[in-house]
């Protein structure tokens, strides 16, 4: 008798608690916490740390409104930043994982997974694992920290998957970016051909006017053109590296980087952030596409189309483009050329 009445106290105390709960949101905010997945507020957010089953790990923090830093090393590509945390400020449940997938969906989230720790200053406030992508590649599993419930999910409108958007790789957080000064921010500009120094220059900017002087003394044959002058000087903006040599390894740098440079180029802002560019030559492979003299009908031995480049005193080997740096790659004589081309 006195089991039975015990019994019935501990269903009537937990049927009230139930019913609290019900009444007080309790049931619905512990499933909501499951399947929140979404942050409404990505600008509070300070940090972020991406971490997968292979040992990689990014840890993005914020500097300011767009800047972010990856790794305390490198500043972040916006872009790439953006679309994290719109995908994190979009992204819904589509479905939970059917009943008769769940086992294998948590141990395939047990084996591949990114996780993903969300935080406002030092609090953490989401965690929750990233796997792959469901078969009709439309939805991407899910699951919060410590709960054995995924769900599938995906951004409304967007047809395709989320699990590209959270990758770890330090060197793909990265910037591309090179040089991005305005013209009236610009202190000087460095332009050094170390195995033909008489077309070397240096461009400064004293007060808004600018000059360009050699870097060896020689004749001056006329009048610079100060029309390209200016022109020259307002090209540094948004000038940004192709990617990063796909067979690059350190020997491979180290080599690249004890030859001499075909160039050296060297922009200093005014607020005294500068940034140095050696420029190498760079051997004929299967991606380039002029493989022949068009004159000679010979083999090139040197790419007309790309560059090895290394960036200040980073190690990692990056190609540039021709297309890109064409206008930059200038001599001293061609600010006198231009200005002779117009009489």
């Amino acid at each position: 008798m006195k089991k039975n009445l015990a019994y019935l106290i501990l269903f009537l105390l937990l049927t009230v608690a139930v019913m609290w709960m019900m009444q007080n949101g309790g049931l619905s905010t512990l499933k909501s916490d499951l399947k929140n997945f979404a942050l409404a507020d990505t600008g509070s957010v300070t940090k972020i740390i991406l971490t997968d089953k292979e040992g990689h790990k990014v840890t993005l923090e914020r500097e300011s409104i767009n800047r972010w830093r990856v790794n305390n090393k490198y500043e972040v590509n916006q872009v790439k930043m953006n679309t994290l945390l719109e995908t994190m400020k979009a992204v819904e449940v589509k479905s939970p994982v059917p009943a008769k997938d769940k086992s294998s969906v948590v141990i395939d989230l047990a084996t591949r997974h990114t996780l993903v720790q969300v935080y406002k200053g030092e609090d953490m406030i989401k965690s929750y694992f990233v796997g792959v992508q469901t078969t009709d590649q439309l939805g991407t599993y899910m699951l919060m920290e410590n709960s054995r419930s995924p769900f599938i999910t995906h951004i409304p409108g967007f047809n395709g998957y989320l699990t590209v958007r959270y990758f770890t790789k330090e060197l793909d957080w990265k910037t591309r970016r090179v040089f991005d000064s305005k013209a009236e921010d610009i202190e000087y500009i460095s332009v050094t051909y170390p195995a033909n120094t008489g077309e070397s220059f240096i461009v400064s900017n004293d007060a808004g006017k600018l000059s360009v002087v050699p870097l060896e003394v020689k004749h001056v044959t006329g009048p610079v053109s100060t029309q390209f002058l200016s022109y020259y000087a307002a090209s540094f903006r948004s000038i940004m590296y192709e990617g990063y040599d796909q067979a690059f390894d350190a020997r491979k740098a180290d080599s690249v980087a004890a030859l001499t440079p075909y160039c050296i180029m060297e922009v200093k802002n005014k607020n005294g952030e500068k940034n140095t560019l050696r420029i190498f030559y760079k051997g004929i492979d299967e991606r380039t596409m002029q493989q022949f003299d068009e004159k000679t009908k010979q083999p090139l031995s040197i790419d007309p189309e790309r560059y090895f480049a290394l960036l200040n005193g980073e190690k990692n080997l990056v190609i540039i483009q021709q297309y890109v740096f064409g206008n930059l790659l200038r001599s001293y004589q061609d600010f006198f050329q231009q200005a002779q081309a117009k009489k």
